[in-house]
């Protein structure tokens, strides 16, 4: 569900991409593209295999 920053309406968006920036210098997955749900055009989902243990920082482009 995409909220805006102001307002209370959902958002309606075309896509959404994900990237994920890892623990280790240079080390990031993605743009991984989020699908929209088959059950509700407002939920996005999105697959992304980390590999690395640490604290990552997730990115999402909308």
């Amino acid at each position: 569900l995409v909220m805006p920053a102001v307002g209370t309406e959902p958002m309606k968006v075309e896509s959404v991409a994900i990237t994920a920036t890892g623990p280790v210098d240079g080390l990031s997955l993605g743009p991984v593209e989020a699908k929209n749900s088959q059950g509700s055009p407002l939920l996005f989902v999105a697959d992304i295999q980390i590999t690395e243990l640490g604290i990552w920082t997730m990115s999402v482009a909308v």
